[in-house]
């Protein structure tokens, strides 16, 4: 692994110290373009997002005043969200609103999204048949809540 001081030399050094980190998975890439050296992936660590009901469920227990996104902010995302951090390719097998899915990951970080869907959410990597990690989220997604409810909620494997 090169040393920051590396980092700093002429291109066809830098080139090659930046190959040398992307192959040790520590590298990462910012929408911007910029690169950003993070700590070695040391074990693989899944995360799960999701809401609790689509941002246009109307609630079924008489709440009359709801919420509404603040100007010049995002549009509320209906979807599960999968984060995964891992040390080698894997699969991973996803359970989004009660549905199976399935896809395979490199190493590094992974984003994968689906669409919301009623019903549970889990993840688990395996790798070489072995399960690596492993995240329920403990939040059920339904189509006619009692309130409203536009947070988002997260689970991890972490520790």
């Amino acid at each position: 692994m090169p040393d920051m001081t590396s980092l700093t030399a002429d291109a066809p050094t830098l080139a090659a110290s930046l190959a040398e980190l992307a192959a040790s998975k520590s590298i990462y890439r910012l929408a911007d373009g910029r690169v950003v050296v993070s700590p070695l992936i040391v074990r693989d660590t899944v995360y799960l997002t999701h809401r609790t009901q689509p941002a246009a469920a109307k609630p079924m227990g008489g709440q009359t005043k709801l919420m509404a996104p603040r100007s010049g902010t995002s549009t509320p995302r209906d979807s599960v969200e999968i984060l995964s951090f891992l040390t080698g390719a894997a699969t991973v097998n996803a359970i989004v609103g009660g549905t199976a899915k399935t896809y395979q990951v490199r190493a590094g970080l992974q984003a994968q999204l689906y669409p919301l869907a009623n019903g549970t959410n889990k993840v688990s990597v395996v790798r070489s048949g072995t399960t690596t990690a492993t995240v329920t989220s403990p939040w059920t997604v339904v189509a006619a809540p009692v309130v409203q409810d536009l947070q988002y909620h997260a689970v991890s494997s972490g520790r």
